[in-house]
């Protein structure tokens, strides 16, 4: 029997796919970085750490749930990753409108809890290379830069809080350039 079933994620999964719409506090929304958002569940909070090429950060609550998250091409396709190591217990792929959503549940081991990750990327991205797919991600081209999301789950709860929250992301413009200094 397994322990996590796929309802919780094809419910939420649907609700997108609909476009349906979840009602947020307007004061709910976490900006990540400059240029992309994301909206919190009720009693959620956030914490961004900064990257030499995006964002990354936190989202969590007072029962334990931290949705960690990190944007941009150095952080690569966390879900490509993981099927390339076989740890994946499911794979989902979907693309809706200009975006590929990559979802994996995976189990780092018996000791420790499975792992939710989902990849947001272009959909037009070459997934057989490195990084951004070898799109031009440079102000003026044409992103959106990967966003990658991993959360531990100890029940399908954790699973539609994540996704809820994850499928709200959207990026707002186009990031900054790179400045490297020597």
């Amino acid at each position: 029997m397994r322990m996590f079933s796929m309802t919780a994620f094809v419910v939420v999964t649907v609700l997108v796919a609909l476009e349906c719409t979840v009602s947020f506090a307007q004061d709910e929304i976490a900006q990540t970085n400059g240029y992309s958002s994301i909206r919190l569940l009720p009693g959620y909070h956030h914490h961004v750490v900064g990257t030499f090429d995006g964002a990354a950060g936190t989202i969590g609550n007072e029962k334990g749930f931290v949705l960690r998250y990190d944007i941009g091409c150095g952080g690569g396709n966390y879900v490509r990753n993981a099927k390339q190591q076989e740890r994946t217990i499911w794979v989902k792929e979907q693309i809706l409108g200009d975006m590929r959503i990559e979802s994996a549940l995976v189990a780092e081991s018996d000791s420790e809890p499975r792992r939710l990750l989902v990849t947001l990327a272009a959909a037009a991205a070459d997934r057989t290379k490195p990084g951004c797919g070898g799109l031009k991600t440079t102000p003026g081209g044409s992103g959106p830069f990967p966003a990658n999301f991993s959360v531990a789950v100890k029940g399908e709860e954790d699973i539609v809080d994540a996704m809820l929250m994850i499928m709200t992301y959207r990026q707002v413009g186009e990031p900054p350039p790179v400045l490297i200094r020597f």
